[in-house]
């Protein structure tokens, strides 16, 4: 099986890699941040069962494991200071994930920028081709259009996935402020009826 995977590679990816011109390896440093930072945020946004949290009811907050952070919120001595506590976590954690997607946002936005400068080079590499040597003019113009559209087309094939998935991370952002400010108001009510 990974004899057929690595001889499918030699053969079919390798070849369009290399022409692809000098950009390539770039292009490919680019597609391994994003996917590892995308992979990352992930698995922080994962790290709390909001369904289960968002599910929760006033009855079933005494008997539900929360994460600690929450814990913590809800033990703090007064409703003040309650509150204080999940306005620091929701500061703390969103504003985390926040950057880390606008970071994302930014390496996604690159790669068919990335791309779209392969295509002017390759187009350059043409034209330079043209006109240096008259002769073999469509072998030249062959290859040089061919180099752009790679990298085009490479930067395209990064971006576009990556910004699938930075949508469902922002999805999953807002779920984490709607468990958040689901927890609070369910489990500070009873101790504001008890300061009343």
């Amino acid at each position: 099986m990974i004899d057929a995977v690595v001889q499918w590679f030699d053969a079919q990816v390798w070849p369009v890699w290399e022409k692809g011109g000098w950009l390539m390896p770039c292009l490919g440093l680019l597609a391994v941040s994003i996917y590892y930072t995308a992979f990352e945020l992930w698995r922080e946004a994962c790290r709390w069962p909001l369904g289960k949290l968002l599910a929760l009811t006033e009855q079933d907050l005494s008997e539900a494991k929360l994460p600690a952070e929450l814990s913590r919120a809800l033990a703090e001595p007064t409703p003040a200071d309650s509150a204080r506590g999940f306005d620091s976590l929701r500061r703390r954690i969103l504003q985390r994930l926040d950057r880390r997607m606008s970071f994302l946002a930014i390496l996604t936005s690159a790669a068919p920028l990335a791309g779209l400068l392969g295509t002017v080079t390759g187009l350059l590499a043409t034209f330079r081709g043209l006109a240096v040597n008259s002769s073999g003019i469509a072998e030249g113009a062959a290859s040089g259009l061919y180099e752009a559209l790679i990298s085009t087309q490479t930067g395209l094939i990064i971006a576009i996935p990556a910004y699938m998935a930075l949508y469902a991370l922002r999805r999953r952002r807002d779920e984490w402020a709607a468990a958040i400010t689901h927890v609070e108001s369910i489990g500070l009510r009873p101790l504001r009826k008890e300061a009343a």
